[in-house]
């Protein structure tokens, strides 16, 4: 993966999976829960935009910006810096999950 790119796992998590690629030469990556932290009912979704012309397998999209906007309340979450709120009115980060990475594998963890 290139820096700053990420996937998101749309079955997976509360309302999806997204895992972020930091910097691949040192083997790092975060992977959050895309469940709105502002969203009390867990109703809003973080999602990222989709590479235009790239086809994802179904219930994947995979992404090369930076940022994940939440589908309900707007919030916008920095996924490259822990993802921190960046605009509206979200103040909490994302939930985070431990990640674990191998020969090619990458394995996700609450």
């Amino acid at each position: 993966m290139i820096p700053g790119n990420s996937v998101l796992f749309e079955n997976e998590g509360v309302r999806g999976v997204i895992v972020v690629c930091i910097n691949p030469d040192l083997n790092q990556y975060m992977a959050y829960d895309a469940c709105c932290p502002y969203e009390k009912d867990y109703s809003g979704a973080v999602l990222v935009k989709a590479v235009k012309n790239l086809t994802s397998p179904p219930g994947t999209i995979y992404s090369s910006d930076f940022f994940g906007v939440c589908n309900k309340c707007g919030s916008e979450f920095n996924l490259m810096v822990n993802g921190q709120p960046h605009k509206g009115p979200a103040t909490h980060y994302l939930q985070s999950y431990s990640l674990s990475t191998g020969f090619e594998t990458i394995m996700v963890t609450n």
